[in-house]
């Protein structure tokens, strides 16, 4: 369903904001969450071509300066086509790579050979391997030892729900014990006041999913939806320490570029001895 959803749902950039609202409450409304994810999916593959290949040279420093040095090993999530992976890769990192959208997951595979291991899953089913020992994609990730994550370009935020970002980061705190994790997202305190288009949409994804056998659960009010890569949430700083926190995690700010904060969360120092 989202493969054919996705081209018609697909708006360009420049697209008036209200034909985004309008979009967004109608796919927020009709869809159950697994198919709001897989659409999410789509769109990011249908986009993938016109993403940024290259790191932004603020992205250069940040990573010399929060990451360990080559040869660490590192997970980076939420991959895409492998702009960040492939980057560190040829500065002689060991990295392995997680993305849920699979054509994006088979590029970013390619980009980096045999020499990794690059999972098509979500985070939730991550942190459902590493935690639960659930079988998944991820799976075979689970049992491996990193020496930082960096999740990529404000993937966290498509973990919507609260308390699977805490399992995320209780996951990732196990892979990477004594490492740092990346972390960006894009505060919420910057985003737009949602006008009547929503309103619209979402009474006709109403409509339309009170016809489904057995109805969705609507996306939540603080859900957004982003026309090249589906629903995400956002955050506020005092939302990340908490979260951190409750992975036994410390939060270093390293800076914010055009709304966007990033962060690195950090075991304690008494951890490493």
């Amino acid at each position: 369903m989202a493969e054919r959803l996705a081209p018609r749902l697909r708006l360009p950039g420049a697209a008036p904001i209200a034909a985004r609202e309008l979009v967004g409450g109608i796919a927020g409304a009709w869809l159950h969450k697994d198919e709001r994810d897989a659409l999410g999916a789509a769109l990011y593959d249908a986009g993938r071509r016109r993403a940024r290949q290259r790191l932004a040279e603020w992205e250069r420093r940040w990573f010399q300066g929060a990451l360990p040095p080559a040869p660490a090993r590192l997970l980076i999530g939420g991959a895409g086509t492998g702009r960040e992976a492939v980057a560190l890769a040829a500065a002689g990192y060991r990295v392995d790579a997680l993305e849920p959208a699979p054509e994006s997951a088979a590029e970013c595979r390619r980009a980096l050979g045999p020499a990794a291991s690059v999972a098509e899953a979500t985070y939730e089913a991550l942190a459902a391997s590493v935690l639960d020992d659930a079988p998944s994609p991820a799976a075979r990730l689970a049992s491996r030892r990193y020496d930082a994550v960096l999740l990529g370009w404000t993937s966290y935020m498509h973990v919507v729900a609260r308390e699977e970002r805490a399992r995320l980061l209780l996951a990732l705190d196990r892979l990477a014990p004594e490492g740092p994790i990346l972390v960006t997202f894009r505060l919420a305190s910057r985003a737009r006041p949602r006008g009547a288009s929503h309103r619209v949409g979402r009474a006709l994804g109403a409509r339309l999913a009170s016809r489904r056998r057995p109805p969705p659960a609507p996306a939540g009010d603080h859900e957004r939806f982003g026309v090249a890569c589906g629903f995400l949430v956002g955050l506020t700083e005092a939302d990340l320490v908490a979260e951190a926190r409750a992975a036994g995690r410390e939060v270093r700010w390293d800076g914010e570029v055009d709304g966007t904060a990033r962060a690195s969360l950090w075991p304690p120092a008494s951890r490493g001895g």
